[in-house]
């Protein structure tokens, strides 16, 4: 909620935030909550709520014109095959919103079910299924620490290791895939 307040442009007062609500960078400004009520919501709520005079609605069309971009682009390309893995050393695959957001890049997701939880996998699932893209999407980590966690758990190696191996990438799943707000828009982009 922090984050899709702060896009929303309007005057408030910002007085304190969870640890996990680090962007965007202002909001690093506000005290870190150690305890807190589960709050949220859509930006049209969030705007109703703060009185933001129409700003949430203007921001979920933009957001959406992006997203139906990357919709429209998409379609000229033949479906890639994906699995995201949300956690590595017990393998999870991605769950939540993370489908929908790889179906609206463009892609497949093989193991993972939109509007459920991430779940265990058994890691010889990920190469039957076979994927052309396999995304180590650490919940919480960066790129770089899913990238050097991925290569200690060896499951980087045991894709690559396929008769036809994947191509894997590592995301920076809190920047594009994890959190809840407008930067899962940046997501599909990605």
């Amino acid at each position: 909620v922090t984050e899709m307040l702060l896009a929303l442009n309007v005057p408030v007062m910002l007085v304190g935030r969870s640890h996990e609500c680090d962007q965007p960078v202002e909001a690093r400004k506000a005290a870190v909550l150690t305890r807190s009520p589960t709050v949220s919501g859509s930006s049209a709520q969030i705007d109703a709520a703060v009185g933001a005079g129409g700003a949430g609605a203007a921001l979920a069309r933009r957001l959406g014109t992006r997203v139906e971009s990357c919709r429209e682009a998409a379609e000229r390309l033949e479906p890639m095959r994906v699995v995201c893995l949300e956690w590595l050393s017990s393998v999870y695959c991605a769950g939540h919103w993370i489908p929908d957001q790889v179906e609206a890049a463009g892609g497949r997701e093989l193991l993972g079910e939109a509007d459920q939880p991430a779940r265990p996998i058994e890691a010889d699932r990920i190469a039957d299924a076979g994927p052309r893209l396999v995304v180590l999407a650490r919940c919480g980590w960066g790129a770089r620490e899913t990238t050097q966690r991925g290569e200690k758990e060896g499951v980087r190696d045991a894709l690559l290791g396929a008769d036809d191996p994947p191509w894997v990438v590592a995301a920076d799943a809190d920047a594009h895939l994890s959190r809840p707000g407008p930067r899962l828009v940046g997501g599909v982009e990605w």
